[in-house]
């Protein structure tokens, strides 16, 4: 299940989705549906159990830049960060968020 977290006024979407790859025409349907998109979409355990082999073109979502740990390792622990292409300063220092569950 998606958690949404609002910090001042930037919106955040996170979910643990234990394989994105199966899932990833669910979370276009979400955004889609959204009428304030989020600002940041944290994805944690991205990579099927089974499945070592994830591509980026597996994970993109039209109008987000995707960010990721390592998709290439056999971790299973891989984790994906997307920002909007509509933000300007690309500098991950200009503004610092702790997400904690």
């Amino acid at each position: 299940m998606a958690k949404f977290i609002k910090c001042n006024n930037l919106e955040v979407l996170y979910t643990n989705a234990d394989s994105l790859s199966n899932k990833i025409n669910e979370l276009k349907l979400l955004i889609r549906s959204l009428d304030k998109k989020p600002w940041i979409i944290a994805i944690t355990e991205v990579k099927h159990k089974n499945k070592w082999n994830t591509t980026v073109s597996e994970l993109t979502l039209p109008g987000y830049i995707l960010y990721t740990n390592d998709l290439n390792s056999t971790s299973h622990d891989s984790n994906v960060l997307y920002r909007p292409m509509w933000i300007v300063n690309s500098n991950p220092n200009s503004c610092i968020l702790e997400l904690t569950h």
